[in-house]
């Protein structure tokens, strides 16, 4: 909203239901780490007077989105009348009190008013607190109001007696006898769904364009970044289906930038290696991939990153059953991480000569296959032979490397992927997975045996995880379901959203990096 000018914007948000408290606060503590001027007010409902009232939860939907200041039939367990009990900010004192000489200050010092924007999703209350704001003038001293209304029997004992259409007619009039109020109000309803009907969000239409034109299958990473301060000290990350390890050298780039390895780097020893240069160039994608990975970097904030990554220790496991990109992987670790698996920091990447699924076992994958490379895949050349190589799974892998916990599972299987997500389920059911990173399109064993986006989705979800289309912005699956989607190709980013830690030592961490790809969505 404020673009690039966000030095000196000042956010508050104010949350009642104390089921989100806790990763709110982790929020905050994120925003204090960063210097943002941005505070959540917890367990704080906003109203037209102060002091305390109950609070009405909807603890049976797992969203929430009923939970308000007056007990309704829309709430989930509306029969038992689940509730706590809340402080009350009211919101009319804070607009005229506390922002309006905020403002005035600004306008003193600058001769401009800075801008003011307000959202207001409250269930109900609107009816209370827009009349309020407006009598008050505290609805003058905005900018722009986004305005969630809700249906009359959401209504309140405190709210006025009107139809907010009605409201905004009387408030219209009003506007015009002052020239000095300038704020537009529009309605915005921020949830997926709207009188039971789920809604194709407006940015699923961009992924439309963007399966066209690669753009999601070549997707920018650079949220990845976000996650850095919240890898904790030793981040363990899968990367199954590493291919020629453009995206582990990225790995290093984001939680390790003090290293040498970088996808630039990793181009330019490829292309400086003839033998390897003519057997890729010969494979689909050549030396540089085929998002031209060879090209790619993570610039911003290089120095912070180095500092913040000295004293981590990143461990990448590689996985990678094809012949031509395995030797290719095997030469590029001789160079970069010599005789052993770690760099003189500590950073280390292991190689494995295996593909996923959902069992374990042997399978025979194509020798010669390039970036395409799939179990049961033709191969790049008319003249093929097979290998035999290892089949594990990553409910396996964690047990004998004896893992606790993975920061980061990337699987790029080339329409294998359902498959190999399969084969975490224990590991996801036991939340000791942050962050999945899959690929979905129309080849593999997409669509058969009932292996569908929505299927894999709700799975997901089962075990308490989230799904956003990855691109430029993270749009939400999970919740917002249309059938229009299984017919794109897209990546897709899944998290746990739980703060659940296998030994509780670092529920922060696991809450921080959930939020923080939230905030993006």
């Amino acid at each position: 909203m404020f673009g690039s000018h966000r030095s000196g914007v000042c956010a508050i948000g104010v949350e009642a239901n104390p089921h989100h408290t806790q990763y709110l606060q982790t929020l905050n503590s994120y925003f204090k780490q960063r210097g943002n001027q941005a505070l959540i007010l917890t367990e704080v409902a906003a109203s037209v007077h102060s002091g305390t009232a109950s609070f009405f939860l909807d603890a049976d939907s797992p969203v929430e989105w009923g939970a308000s200041l007056t007990h309704g039939e829309w709430q989930k367990n509306s029969k038992v009348k689940a509730k706590v009990r809340v402080q009350l900010l009211d919101l009319l004192a804070f607009m005229t009190e506390v922002v309006r000489p905020i403002l005035q200050q600004e306008f003193a010092a600058t001769d401009r008013l800075p801008p003011a924007v307000m959202k207001l999703d409250v269930e109900g209350e609107e009816y209370a607190l827009f009349p309020g704001l407006l009598l008050s003038g505290g609805l003058c001293d905005l900018n722009v109001l986004f305005l969630e209304p809700h249906r009359e029997e959401f209504r309140g004992e405190g709210g006025v007696n009107m139809q907010i259409s009605e409201m905004e007619e009387v408030f219209a009039k009003m506007r015009k006898a002052n020239p000095h109020c300038t704020v537009k109000v529009t309605d915005l309803d921020d949830e997926s769904y709207l009188d039971g009907k789920a809604i194709l969000l407006p940015e699923v239409e961009l992924f439309k364009v963007a399966a066209g034109n690669m753009k999601s299958s070549c997707p920018d990473f650079s949220y990845l970044l976000d996650l850095e301060l919240f890898a904790g000290l030793e981040p363990v990350v899968f990367d199954v289906g590493c291919n020629k390890g453009y995206d582990t050298a990225m790995m290093f780039e984001a939680f390790a930038a003090q290293e040498e390895f970088s996808r630039i780097a990793l181009g330019k020893f490829y292309e400086s290696n003839k033998q390897l240069n003519d057997s890729m160039s010969a494979m689909n994608g050549g030396t540089c991939g085929v998002c031209n990975d060879c090209k790619e970097s993570f610039d911003s904030n290089m120095k912070a990153r180095q500092r913040a990554a000295a004293n981590r220790r990143l461990q990448v496991h590689c996985f990678e059953p094809s012949e031509t990109n395995y030797q290719g992987l095997a030469q590029m670790h001789k160079r970069f991480f010599g005789s052993s698996n770690k760099t003189a920091r500590g950073n280390e990447l292991r190689l494995h000569k295996a593909a996923m699924s959902n069992y374990t076992g042997t399978v025979q994958m194509p020798s010669n296959c390039g970036e395409l490379c799939q179990i049961q895949a033709k191969s790049d050349s008319a003249a093929a032979t097979t290998t035999t190589v290892p089949l594990t799974t990553v409910d396996a892998m964690l047990d004998s490397l004896q893992l606790q916990r993975l920061f980061l599972l990337k699987i790029d299987t080339e329409g294998f992927d359902p498959l190999v997500l399969q084969g975490a389920r224990r590991s996801l059911a036991e939340h000791k997975v942050d962050l999945v990173l899959f690929e979905y399109n129309s080849g593999g064993v997409w669509g058969l045996n009932g292996l569908t986006l929505k299927g894999v989705t709700a799975e997901l979800e089962s075990f308490g995880y989230i799904c956003y289309f990855e691109g430029s912005l993270l749009t939400r699956i999970t919740g917002c379901w249309s059938d229009e989607l299984e017919a794109l190709d897209f990546d897709c980013v899944t998290f746990n959203v739980i703060v659940v830690e296998a030994d509780g030592s670092n529920p922060e961490k696991d809450s921080a990096v959930r939020n923080l790809l939230k905030r993006k969505g």
